[in-house]
């Protein structure tokens, strides 16, 4: 079976997936050797701000604002760039079917990669809800590289820059450091 990975990062309002909500996704489909196959990153917004903004100042809502201290990521930069959850789901699943269309497999469903994989299912679980898309397009499991990268390689957590895409790519990069170590421990023929 072929593979396909995402490495993902999503931007949030806070940690609890039940209660919070994604604000940023970012993706990076790759192929089972970690060879890059497309990029999907967007700022995401619901029908109605005022879920997350009052808008009489158009200042992040006070239950919000630890978040916003991580993320920087302004009212204004949400509100004119970006998408509703809906159309930010159909945009992900035309990116998962031009992966599907590239490896010449229309069945296959990425697996979820990150330092962070219950936060990151969780997450786009949730986006999926938000979306009222029922028909999750990734595989049901995720695979963790934590520790992996922490304890077996020496290489530890992508330095957070907090912005999805960018630690997705950081960590991208960490995942090809530890894959290096490896084959210098396995033999080339780890991966091929």
């Amino acid at each position: 079976m072929y593979n396909v990975f995402c490495i993902t990062d999503f931007e949030t309002t806070g940690t609890d997936p039940l209660k919070d909500y994604p604000i940023e996704i970012g993706c990076i489909f790759t192929n089972h050797k970690f060879e890059i196959l497309d990029v999907y990153t967007e700022l995401l917004k619901p029908e109605d701000i005022s879920i997350w903004f009052d808008v009489s100042t158009l200042n992040w809502r006070k239950e919000f604002i630890e978040a916003y201290n991580i993320h920087k990521i302004t009212p204004a930069e949400i509100i004119n760039k970006g998408i509703t959850f809906k159309e930010g789901v159909s945009r992900l699943i035309q990116k998962i079917n031009n992966v599907r269309n590239m490896i010449n497999n229309n069945k296959v469903k990425p697996i979820i990669v990150s330092d962070c994989a219950y936060f990151e299912m969780a997450f786009m679980n949730k986006l999926f809800r938000l979306a009222e898309e029922e028909n999750f397009p990734f595989h049901y499991c995720a695979y963790d590289t934590n520790l992996s990268l922490c304890v077996f390689s020496n290489v530890g957590d992508p330095k957070v820059s907090h912005r999805a895409l960018n630690d997705a790519s950081l960590l991208y990069m960490h995942l090809l450091k530890y894959i290096d170590e490896e084959r210098k421990f396995r033999g080339e023929n780890f991966l091929r």
